[in-house]
């Protein structure tokens, strides 16, 4: 978070040996591990991009898990665990979403066998799937926009209220326990593309936007669809653009 309370970057962390992997928007990482380094202080800790050395591969499905083991690779005991073996590391975002940090030279053989029962889909079907599960992503359209509890990170775990002093703290804090967010996490619809950063106007608000689009991908039935944070009074009638663009269908994902 910045000194307002604000994300400057959201990631998937887990731990693997004596390191801790973050995967963060890759329009992202550079800005962030300078942002982390300076952190670093007495610890002897390191911080690298290993973007070079490792490869992610998501993986989705009833048969998700299943089709880990068919594979030998490790499957993690339940969401938002991790297992690694000298191939791959994998975390479980859900009982049926795996993500798969591989190094590329590595990567063939699990691809061929996982290849056997499952069908290469795409990074926008991948950020379907996030939006269907409510798993917003900070990018570079969205950075500095939020407080966690606009996104809804303390619903997803994602935010700690006992942890130690950091940038932001005390606005992070007095916004949950004064329970004066008036911005959630909302399922929107279009027909046209819900870009990364797209305001959402309504003409019940005609002062300001009331609602920005965190991330979106096209529909498999059609259309498109995206996680954004709205002012919970304005939902019932949004458009984007502007107050006369496409009007915008909205659901609370944690209602």
């Amino acid at each position: 978070c910045s000194a307002k309370g604000r994300m400057q970057a959201s990631f998937l962390a887990w731990r693997e040996g004596e390191a801790f992997r973050l995967v963060v928007a890759g329009d992202l990482e550079a800005a962030s591990l300078k942002r982390l380094q300076m952190f670093v202080l007495r610890s002897r800790v390191k911080l690298a991009s290993l973007s070079e050395q490792l490869a992610l591969l998501g993986l989705s499905g009833p048969q998700a898990g299943a089709a880990l083991a068919a594979a030998g690779l490790p499957c993690p005991l339940g969401p938002l665990t991790s297992a690694h073996d000298a191939r791959a590391s994998v975390v479980a975002l859900d009982s049926d979403r795996y993500l798969l940090a591989v190094a590329p030279e590595a990567l063939p053989e699990p691809w061929r066998q996982l290849a056997q029962v499952a069908r290469p889909a795409g990074v926008p079907v991948w950020r379907w799937l996030d939006v269907r599960a409510g798993f917003p992503l900070v990018t570079a359209a969205t950075k500095e926009e939020f407080v966690p509890q606009m996104a809804d990170f303390e619903k997803l775990g994602g935010v700690s209220f006992h942890k130690g002093c950091y940038p932001g703290q005390e606005i992070v804090a007095r916004t949950q326990y004064l329970g004066k967010v008036k911005r959630h996490l909302f399922r929107v619809r279009s027909d046209q593309p819900l870009p990364a950063g797209a305001d959402l106007y309504s003409p019940d608000n005609p002062d300001q936007a009331c609602g920005k689009i965190v991330s979106g991908a096209p529909a498999p039935t059609g259309g498109h669809t995206a996680l954004a944070v709205v002012q919970s009074n304005f939902a019932g009638n949004l458009h984007l653009g502007s107050r006369e663009g496409p009007q915008i269908e909205a659901a609370a994902v944690n209602p």
